[in-house]
């Protein structure tokens, strides 16, 4: 199985040691410019002490360059993993079977960037995590598209970290989620 991890902050972070710790490193790794005072563990690093290739991206870059190092891998899945940017049909085009997004917030009700943060600010009674599938259209079909989701109750002392932190905490059981109840068939 030949996995592109595109991973971003902390939880992107645990998703590639996560695949290093079971034994299957992604061919290709894409992440977006560490800023040197983050507070946020490096991926880079991480995937240098592991010798995993890695692509750095930002939404400067020539689109061609991330297309040539993701065809270059000759990918059979992708895995999103807090990444920032939203994949362009043409490279989901470049893999074989499915692309899984780990979405930090609960769809179809919290969508986009930081959608812990709003379940907060819209005094939720709850927060969590979404995993589905990514469409050639790069979006999600909130009617069969869904395949797995987990939610936190939230206390007042809750903030959008405490939340990164629970789904951080549970990447195993995502793996294990989609691992035994998704069959994986070529993408349409």
């Amino acid at each position: 199985m030949r996995i592109v991890l595109f991973a971003y902050r902390n939880v992107g972070y645990e998703c590639l040691n996560y695949l290093i710790k079971i034994k299957k490193p992604p061919v290709g790794l894409v992440i977006p410019k560490e800023k040197k005072t983050s507070n946020f563990k490096s991926i880079a690093t991480l995937a240098k002490k592991n010798n995993i290739k890695f692509y750095i991206y930002n939404s400067n870059n020539r689109h061609s360059k991330l297309f040539n190092y993701i065809k270059s891998v000759n990918p059979d899945y992708g895995f999103t993993c807090y990444y920032p940017f939203i994949l362009k049909p043409e490279i989901l085009r470049l893999f074989s079977y499915k692309i899984i997004n780990l979405h930090g917030g609960i769809l179809p009700d919290y969508k986009g960037a930081l959608s812990s943060m709003w379940s907060i600010i819209n005094n939720e009674t709850y927060s969590g995590s979404t995993i589905h599938f990514i469409n050639k259209n790069a979006k999600i079909n909130e009617k069969n598209n869904i395949s797995y989701g987990t939610s936190y109750s939230k206390t007042k002392y809750d903030t959008n970290q405490t939340f990164t932190t629970a789904i951080k905490n549970n990447i195993d059981n995502y793996s294990l989620n989609i691992r035994y109840n998704y069959n994986f068939t070529p993408k349409d």
